[in-house]
């Protein structure tokens, strides 16, 4: 599970728990907008939901309509 917290001086960081809560990998650095530590965390194997739903759309269109947008 991946987190985004801000800390006391109002910066971003992420981290990834497991399902017990322990600390699998964090950011080791912070950023003063969001969307910078999303985009790192995405380096680092952070898959964006909006992301893993398009992903899974895609796997479900029949094969001939790939692509014909």
């Amino acid at each position: 599970m991946w987190q985004f917290r801000k800390e006391a001086q109002r910066k971003w960081y992420w981290k990834e728990v497991d399902e017990m809560g322990r600390l699998l990998q964090s950011s080791a650095q912070f950023f003063r907008e969001r969307i910078a530590c999303v985009v790192h965390a995405m380096r680092h194997g952070y898959i964006h939901p909006r992301q893993r739903a398009l992903a899974a759309t895609e796997s479900k269109e029949p094969a001939g309509r790939r692509g014909s947008g």
